[in-house]
């Protein structure tokens, strides 16, 4: 016998005493309930397995009715605790909302004392520079945060230590740029290509050589056409009011009849937005022209001419976008615009209303975002991460819409 216990056999008793100590009677703690959440809360496998053990091998001595006698074991050894709160109970006082009241009032005082009026005023005539609206519509997530938050990511680059067969993105940049500069002024490439092969940037032996002769071809290709059209390049400095807003820079590369822009890579929205607000402001200032952006592959997009007070316009409703988004994030995506091009029918000026090209450009805005093993999608873009939780394609088709319609129609065809 063990407390209040008999056993169906004297060989458990010997094995319960050495499981566990015994005193008159034995008791096994047992939470129910959990106090966070009233989830059931059940015991350990061990006590679990114990308590199996001692209902099925044991009986109470002055009990010989064996009807519920596991029960009648539970509800003798298992005790259930009552819940209760672990931290410190403390009485809350009453909040005085006369003296709240009072402290708002000597707060405003105070603010109206150190902030004048004066300092608060919106003033007359707010000034832009043409270098900070085309940032911005590049990117206008990125440009709240940079200039807005004042907040910038950066994304570590891994270190990789084995022999390169390729170079990386800043480097491939810089090369190109200064093969291109050359050429371009028309300038003996020999010794510069000498000096990179020695800077150690370039994968070892005949793949660094391949390497740049495949980028010279590149280059070649657009500096012909480039040639074409740059006839003594001017610059011109500007600084005109459009509504409230004085907006000043420069504008380079001015033709006799065109705004000439390049790239060394494919063209992309980013650099279709720029041109588009410089050839606003090309055609208030000089008013006829066909401004041009020359890509990869001989790759060409240009604008029609636009009269003065649709381009007044135009520039207004960016410049105004512009302000806004300063305030609020702009969900102007690459997803958006990829989308746009897809659905977007340049010979009607309309939206495409064929339902497979309709798929077709949802499939693309969905593969820009999510990306695959060989792109990274828009989604891992650390500045988007920050405002999209979750893909909204309405709102971002919507927006697209509205910002990229006006480049799509008045696109050359």
């Amino acid at each position: 016998m063990i407390g209040d216990f008999n056993t169906y056999d004297e060989s458990y008793q010997i094995f319960l005493h050495n499981f566990i100590s015994t005193q008159d009677i034995f008791y096994i703690s047992y939470v129910g309930y959990s106090v966070k959440n009233d989830n059931k809360i059940y015991p350990s496998i061990l006590i679990d397995q114990l308590l199996n053990y001692i209902m099925s091998n044991f009986y109470f001595s002055k009990d010989f009715n064996l009807k519920d006698n596991k029960k009648k074991i539970f509800e003798h050894i298992c005790k259930k605790h009552k819940k209760e709160n672990l931290y410190e109970k403390k009485d809350i006082k009453k909040i005085n909302l006369n003296k709240i009241q009072e402290i708002k009032k000597i707060n405003k005082e105070i603010y109206n004392k150190i902030f004048s009026k004066k300092d608060l005023t919106i003033p007359d005539v707010i000034k832009i520079n043409l270098k900070d609206i085309i940032s911005f519509w590049k990117n206008p997530i990125r440009y709240f945060f940079n200039h807005t938050l004042n907040i910038k990511f950066e994304k570590k680059e891994k270190n990789i230590i084995t022999e390169p067969f390729s170079i990386n993105q800043l480097d491939h940049f810089k090369i190109s740029h200064i093969i291109f500069k050359k050429m371009l002024n028309k300038e003996n490439v020999i010794n510069t290509f000498k000096k990179i092969i020695l800077s150690g940037v370039l994968p070892y032996g005949n793949f660094g050589l391949l390497l740049l002769e495949e980028k010279k071809k590149e280059i070649e290709e657009i500096l012909e056409i480039i040639f074409n059209y740059r006839i003594s390049p001017q610059k011109k400095f500007f600084d005109i009011k459009i509504e409230k807003y004085n907006i000043h820079g420069f504008l380079d590369e001015i033709q006799s009849t065109c705004l000439l822009r390049w790239k060394l890579g494919v063209i992309n929205y980013k650099d279709r937005m720029s041109l588009w607000l410089e050839h606003l402001i090309y055609s208030i200032l000089i008013g006829t022209g066909e401004s041009k952006i020359i890509g990869y592959k001989k790759q060409i997009f240009s604008f029609c001419t636009l009269p003065h007070n649709v381009a007044y316009n135009y520039l207004l409703k960016y410049i105004e976008g512009y302000i806004h988004g300063m305030k609020n994030p702009l969900l102007l995506t690459k997803s958006g615009s990829n989308w746009f091009d897809k659905i977007y029918d340049k010979k009607n000026n309309c939206i495409n209303k064929d339902n497979n090209i309709k798929r077709e450009a949802y499939k693309i805005l969905c593969q820009t975002w999510l990306g695959n093993k060989y792109i990274i999608g828009e989604k891992e873009d650390l500045y988007i991460q920050q405002i999209i939780f979750e893909l909204n394609i309405k709102k971002i088709c919507k927006i697209s819409q509205k910002w990229f319609t006006p480049i799509l129609q008045n696109q050359k065809k």
